[in-house]
């Protein structure tokens, strides 16, 4: 893809928006039950959390996770602080997440992975993985995150900084924001000092030990078809465009991305063969060498495409994991924190 031509094309698309106003059902959570258990805070847990060992201090009551529901029980994810352009498909999970059910299945994507360094801008093709948690783990993770605190806690103790790193954590009922180390807003609470580097240790390990999402899950897309200016042909604007090879009508999913203040809803695919078709897509951009000009990781573009009966108009396609929480149209809607 010309840069200089990607950017006239993306000059068109004018959409921005922060992480904050996200999309989708509300999951709510089951009750919770309490067992005996031992406490650390979260600043002396995050050693403890990226290596999976057991509690190390004190006796203490500690909030249950699993339920045996399928109800979504914990969120933590990573807001990125910064306006994402065109797409919603990097923002309606968050560019971090994870995401606990009930029977202790967990979806988690973290941007820092030692093996697919420079994660920044790839939030746009986020790869996750799902596990389920041990009982060391359950207990481990409700007592590093501060899990039964996060109700008489809630409350919003971020900010709005542009590249300000602020987590949201939520049970489906009660929900907290931290912004930077939780030290934002009024009065925050000393003892959540320290939560965000917790939650990032977590998304850490959690993605390490789990595994790929089958190949046949669903996938959710975004598909944009800009309106452009002029008649040059797509493959003269974006030079690594190609002909659209699925079978499936893009005028059924895309949008022209000229949304301002809320991001167009995503997309999901949930034919299991054309799923596998777009993941192994989506994978193959992480192995295999492209030139510079035609990755789309360099810098969380897309892959371009155009239909041959319309050569002019280009197709512009990001594609991401699907967690089965998700709402039709993308997204895991939370209740946002009670203001001060």
């Amino acid at each position: 893809m010309s840069r200089g031509h990607a950017s006239r094309v993306m000059g068109v698309v004018s959409a921005g928006w922060l992480l904050g106003a996200c999309g989708g059902d509300k999951s709510t959570s089951s009750g919770s039950g309490a067992s005996e258990g031992t406490s650390t805070s979260a600043s002396e847990a995050t050693e403890s959390a990226s290596s999976g060992a057991g509690p190390t201090t004190g006796e203490a009551q500690w909030r249950r996770i699993c339920d045996g529901s399928q109800e979504l029980r914990l969120a933590a994810r990573r807001l990125t602080g910064r306006f994402e352009l065109i797409t919603s498909i990097g923002v309606e999970l968050g560019a971090s997440y994870l995401y606990v059910r009930g029977d202790c299945r967990y979806w988690v994507a973290s941007e820092s992975r030692p093996e697919l360094p420079g994660m920044f801008d790839r939030v746009n093709w986020q790869v996750t993985r799902t596990g389920v948690l041990t009982p060391e783990l359950e207990q481990e993770l409700s007592q590093s995150l501060l899990f039964d605190r996060w109700s008489e806690r809630a409350g919003d103790y971020g900010d709005n900084d542009e590249g300000a790193a602020n987590y949201f954590y939520s049970d489906g009922e009660a929900s907290v924001r931290c912004g930077h180390d939780c030290s934002g807003g009024q009065d925050p609470p000393p003892e959540l000092a320290g939560l965000n580097d917790v939650a990032a240790a977590w998304f850490e390990s959690l993605w390490d030990a789990g595994e790929p999402m089958a190949p046949a899950d669903p996938v959710t897309v975004d598909l944009i078809a800009p309106e452009v200016e002029g008649d040059l042909p797509v493959t003269e604007t974006w030079t690594c465009a190609v002909p659209w090879p699925f079978d499936l009508d893009p005028a059924s999913i895309s949008h022209d991305g000229k949304t301002v203040i809320e991001p167009v809803a995503t997309r999901p695919i949930h034919d299991p063969e054309l799923a596998a078709e777009l993941r192994a897509l989506r994978d193959a951009l992480f192995v295999a060498p492209v030139l510079e000009a035609c990755d789309p990781l360099a810098g969380g573009g897309p892959l371009a495409y155009y239909l041959p009966s319309a050569p002019t108009l280009p197709l512009l396609l990001w594609i991401r994991d699907r967690v089965p929480l998700e709402a039709e149209l993308g997204g895991i809607t939370l209740p946002w924190p009670p203001k001060p």
